[in-house]
């Protein structure tokens, strides 16, 4: 089962002969994605969104109220969240598997410690976006959402569609530095494969 941390999650050794650490500076990363997010994801989201739907329809979400807004992007921040802990190994029902709040910023996260695959990780760092945003928004200009619920939808699409740009960052992080033929531990990767000291 996940376990709750407060913080960021523990470090472990590495089950790797010659392990690698990747080192990601975090506080450049979330500077980065909030520019890719603001700048460009969320306007090609929306205008993707445009060419079926009116302006109203596609911002409808944002004249909510203030705290009808926040509760549902607080709604979104975690289903994000969750998200990610289903796509990790055994569903999130690893004890390598952390659900956790930052001290600082009060934001909630998933990780996983354990040991995966780059093509792992990565499907575990896109599936939210997936999820959330390609889904809702090709099946709202497939015609397959109700009138009632397509505002919502791309709303919800396209806020989370811009939360999901340090998923982006750190996907590319991985594609340029990570061999992929790597496997993954935490922060860690070793190569090739059978670098592995115990196999698991």
């Amino acid at each position: 089962m996940a376990r709750f941390y407060y913080g960021m999650p523990p470090d472990s050794p590495p089950p790797f002969k010659n392990p690698r650490r990747l080192e990601i500076d975090y506080s450049r990363v979330h500077v980065w994605s909030m520019f890719l997010g603001i700048f460009i994801i969320g306007p090609l989201l929306y205008l993707l969104c445009r060419l079926k739907f009116e302006n109203n329809t596609v911002i409808g979400v944002f004249e909510l109220g203030p705290f009808s807004f926040l509760g549902l992007l607080a709604l979104i921040i975690v289903t994000h969240e969750i998200l990610h802990l289903v796509a990790q190994p055994r569903m999130g029902f690893s004890k390598m598997s952390y659900f956790g709040v930052l001290p600082k910023s009060f934001l909630v996260y998933a990780s996983y410690q354990g040991l995966q695959s780059r093509e792992r990780f990565l499907f575990v760092a896109g599936m939210p976006l997936f999820a959330m945003t390609v889904l809702p928004i090709g099946a709202g200009l497939s015609g397959l959402i109700p009138g009632e619920f397509i505002s919502i939808a791309l709303g919800v699409a396209i806020i989370n569609g811009m939360a999901s740009s340090g998923d982006v960052l750190i996907s590319a992080i991985h594609l340029k530095r990570v061999p992929r033929n790597a496997m993954l531990f935490g922060s860690y990767y070793g190569t090739p494969r059978n670098d592995l000291e115990n196999k698991p």
